[in-house]
């Protein structure tokens, strides 16, 4: 499921590490929960290894350094659980998800393409 999930992605040595699971630069985290980033420059497509080891389920609000994670508007970009598909959202700059307890997500932020008008 996750190995299908990451081809999917073309996930492959282009991802460069972001932030480790212990390094909370890119955003804060409570208790027992743990993130990892990686990012592909030639896309701009952020991957987000979400883990809840925490003993229950919590709906996560994440407050993220959109700057850091190289998407200036937020409100543009796709989000998208893709393992487990139950919901991921970007509400009022912050990232919105689900996670049961002891479990983990592989959260896909996509930097959305500012609509241009052809003109003649």
């Amino acid at each position: 499921m996750v190995n299908d999930a990451l081809i999917h992605y073309d996930f492959d040595e282009r991802y460069r590490v972001l932030a480790w699971y212990f390094d909370q630069k890119i955003v804060a985290l409570p208790p027992n929960v743990f993130a990892t980033f990686y990012k592909d420059d030639a896309t701009g497509r952020v991957l987000i290894i979400l883990l809840n080891n925490a003993e229950k389920k919590l709906d996560l609000q994440l407050a993220l350094d959109w700057k850091a994670l190289g998407i200036s508007q937020p409100g543009k970009a796709t989000v998208e659980d893709a393992i487990f598909h139950e919901g991921a959202s970007i509400y009022d700059d912050k990232l919105l998800t689900p996670i049961s307890a002891a479990n983990m997500r592989l959260i896909v932020i996509e930097p959305g393409a500012l609509k241009s008008k052809m003109t003649k």
